[in-house]
């Protein structure tokens, strides 16, 4: 017969007294039955808990009692025992849970710990009975004794009935009364300084006993041809396998790996506004949400759990790929809340059914999900278009769940070096991308040993994406006009996201370094030139509130300097002291590198570089003529470049052109009635000047599609991938040609993006002889595009031979330049 609690060891019993306590296990109502519910998953705690009601009991008290015991199975289920009394109890009994905390040493949240203190210290929550038994003897104030909120059975009744089943053997209820019992004492536990992040408990159970889902589940055996019991046991393996079983011990380490991950390279703090991450946490904490991230680099998620678990966030859950799972990170990262789905599973509805109610019950919860907003890394930089897989599900799983108010928020995470280049234009050259695994993960860590800077991140204005109305009978499957109208719904939400994001990408002194340099390529640049540059786009970023790093901002240059010095270092850039004074330019086959930091940035200057390419063309127009050609090329440009930038809508994006160049000149609108000579001295007072800067690569990439499509032939196969290598081989041979002045062109995401272009304007298909027309026609328009592009690089080295990127002029009708100052 076991023992109880005061027989097992009447010696060493501790002193209740000392022991810090939450709540009171006694109800001030103490006339009725109580059932406590005792939450110790092992039998040192349930004595201890066991003392705490029998020292504790009013002496007035004349209640019946009974004691439960929770304990969770192997299944994650949380069992209830013994059970026959509660069942057959009336329903106005009272059930009180409750349950221990071991806090770590001094209230320590876990970011503070060694990584020793993991293996070998005392600082973490005791596990072993002896270690417990000291910290009661030396520390009892580490032992915290909780008491939940007490509930009627009938009010836990009719909480079950509103959205559970009985299962078949009448034990949905009692699992359900266990499952409230220890979330109640984790809700209380969570006060408590050093007791670790909310965790997802009993998820599996909880979710197969949900009343939807059972419905769900019985169409889909209709639907499948299957026994309810064969889809119910597949859907329990589905959730195994999506859920993951995060524990305080994993999620504390895993946050303590990735803190030090990123700071290999990188400064240890990650730089962002501490009042707007307080202000995230407080929505994060308050609604269901879905933290969406930029995708630049294998450290992104790295960064995300460290600084949201060193900021107190509930768990977040990070969705990827079934890829990232390999053996060694992929277990721990499981167990500490990760979420690996398979990379196709659209012919098993089981497994879709059983992801939409996982997220949905995370949503429920106020567990944040994230994930990168591109879907996959960015491989030249500038923010890609979104892909719309686990944003449809997230967004399924709320409206199919009735979750309204769902919070998109978009996270900017940008860096000044980032370790993975050297791979990025290797893929992008037609390398095979390498697998993932530890072996990878190893040497990519040891890569990251190097000064890399700083890491920075910024939160996005969230997009709220409200439920369909009520009559809105739109399905999710894309199928019809009312899968239209939901596809349609989705990429507003995705599109919005990505703008919002770039909104908050500051610009940084990497990014407008590359800039400055690739700007000026091939001609190396002195310091001086280099800040003259710098401090013209600083002066121009200023007058149009665009948000700059404080490396960039800062009055100074010692700042920037560091920076330069950074990417000297890493091989980016390179100094010459062969001349009269040190000389800077980009490192040799190091463009794409240098391309891909100004791609980190190149959305500020989109606007301003197509205005500045319309103008070029206004300025050949006929009398009269040249206002209407300025819009017309205008909006053609901003179509052209829709696959490669995020807009505002039309009259909205015609106002940003027009405050764009009312910077220069208030009146410029009117000045274009005079004719195209306005329309050229306007070009020439812009200052700066970023059309070649920011589009020749786009503009490039394109005209080799452009003759990779003219050199196809009746018969010749026209999909994405032949045309693409077809465009890698051409680019090589335009490079050597002169063709094409840029290296960066030459990038397999730029020719994809090209070919989307080329799809939507009927350039491929299968009968390549209706289409020579319109290819000879985008020849031409690339051809005309490269043409302007030249001017406007003419008009900037015309301008640097006179002192800088900053001096303004106004051609005169000779065609000289007359300086009027710097800008």
């Amino acid at each position: 017969m076991a023992k109880t609690a005061n027989e097992r060891d009447p010696v060493n019993a501790p002193d209740i007294s000392r022991l810090t306590k939450i709540g009171t296990p006694w109800p001030e109502e103490n006339t009725a039955p109580v059932h406590f519910i005792l939450y110790a998953e092992e039998d040192f705690e349930f004595d201890q808990l066991e003392r705490w009601i029998a020292t504790s009991r009013p002496e007035a008290s004349a209640a019946a009692i009974s004691r439960m015991r929770v304990q969770s199975d192997a299944e994650d289920a949380a069992t209830l025992t013994p059970v026959e009394k509660f069942i057959e109890a009336p329903r106005n009994h009272l059930i009180v849970p409750l349950g221990i905390v071991w806090t770590t040493k001094d209230g320590e949240d876990g970011t503070a710990l060694k990584f020793r203190d993991f293996l070998f210290s005392d600082k973490l929550a005791p596990s072993k009975r002896r270690n417990k038994e000291k910290v009661l003897a030396t520390d009892p104030a580490r032992c915290v004794l909780i008491a939940g909120e007490a509930a009627t059975k009938q009010f836990l009744v009719e909480r079950f009935e509103q959205k559970f089943v009985s299962d078949r053997n009448d034990n949905a209820f009692v699992e359900f009364v266990a499952r409230q019992a220890v979330l109640t004492v984790e809700r209380e536990q969570r006060r408590v300084p050093g007791a670790g992040v909310k965790l997802p408990r009993f998820v599996v159970p909880a979710i197969m006993a949900r009343r939807d889902f059972q419905t769900q589940l019985k169409e889909l055996a209709q639907e499948t041809g299957k026994s309810l019991d064969a889809v119910e046991a597949h859907a329990r393996d589905c959730l195994k396998e999506i859920a993951p079983s995060p524990n305080r011990f994993y999620v504390t380490l895993m946050a303590k790996i990735m803190r030090g991950l990123c700071g290999f390279g990188y400064e240890n703090k990650i730089v962002t506004d501490e009042t707007r991450l307080r202000e995230i946490r407080s929505m994060v904490r308050n609604n269901p949400t879905a933290l969406m991230f930029t995708h630049k680099s294998h450290v992104d998620g790295a960064a995300l759990i460290a600084q949201t678990s060193q900021s107190n966030f509930p768990l977040v859950h990070m969705i990827g790929g079934i890829n990232m799972a390999f053996a060694g990170m992929g277990t721990i990262a499981k167990k500490s809340g990760a979420i690996f789905i398979r990379r196709s599973f659209q012919d098993d509805p089981i497994y879709k059914a059983c992801l939409r109610q996982y997220i949905s019950y995370l949503l429920e919860k106020r567990f944040p999900v994230a994930w990168a907003l591109e879907g996959t890394r960015s491989r030249i930089g500038k923010l890609m278009p979104p892909r719309y897989g686990i944003l449809k599900y997230v967004t399924e799983a709320a409206e199919k769940n009735g979750i309204d108010n769902l919070h998109l928020v978009p996270v900017s995470i940008y860096y000044d070096l980032i370790p993975d280049i050297g791979s990025y234009k290797d893929e992008q050259r037609g390398a095979t991308k390498r697998k993932e695994s530890l072996a990878w993960f190893i040497g990519y860590v040891a890569g990251m040993r190097k000064p890399l800077g700083r890491i920075f991140m910024a939160f996005g204005r969230p997009v709220i994406a409200q439920l369909p109305p009520a009559n809105d009978q739109s399905d999710t499957t894309g199928d019809g006009a009312a899968g239209d109208a939901a596809t349609i719904r989705l990429q507003k939400l995705a599109f919005e996201a990505a703008v919002n994001s770039n909104e908050v990408t500051p610009l940084s002194a990497s990014g407008v370094l590359a800039l400055t340099m690739i700007s000026a390529a091939p001609q190396a640049l002195t310091e001086e030139e280099i800040i003259q540059d710098l401090e013209a786009l600083r002066g121009w970023a200023r007058q149009r509130n665009i948000p700059m790093t404080d490396d960039f901002d800062d009055a100074g240059t010692h700042k920037l300097r560091d920076v330069a010095s950074a990417m000297i270092k890493v091989g980016v850039l390179e100094r010459h002291e062969t001349g009269l004074e040190p000389l800077f330019g980009i490192a040799r086959d190091q463009q794409f590198t240098v391309s891909y930091y100004r791609n980190t940035v190149v959305h500020h200057f989109v606007t301003a570089a197509i205005a500045e390419l319309a103008l070029a063309k206004a300025a050949e127009a006929a009398p009269g003529q040249v206002a209407s050609q300025f819009w017309d090329e205008t909006l053609a440009l901003r179509d052209l470049f829709k696959f490669e930038f995020f807009y505002a809508p039309s009259e909205q994006f015609r106002d940003e052109v027009s405050n764009e160049l009312a910077h220069h000149d208030a009146n410029w609108e009117a000045q274009l009635t005079g004719g195209g000579v306005n329309a050229e001295k306007l070009l020439e007072t812009i200052s700066p000047l970023f059309a070649h800067g920011a589009l020749k690569p786009y503009i490039e990439g394109y005209s080799v599609m452009a003759e990779a499509l003219m050199r196809l032939r009746p018969g010749d196969d026209s999909d994405e991938k032949t045309l693409v290598a077809a465009c890698l081989k051409l680019g090589k041979a335009a490079v050597l040609r002169r063709q094409i002045t840029g290296e960066e062109a030459i990038a397999k995401q730029i020719f994809s993006h090209a070919y989307l272009l080329a799809e939507h304007r009927g350039l491929v298909g299968e009968d390549a002889r209706d289409m020579t027309g319109r290819r000879v026609a985008f020849a031409r328009e690339m051809n005309e595009l490269q043409r302007r592009l030249r001017l406007i690089e003419a008009i900037n080295a015309r301008r640097r031979a006179i002192g800088g990127l900053g001096v303004q002029g106004v051609v005169e009708e000779d065609g000289s330049v007359q300086v009027l100052g710097r800008g």
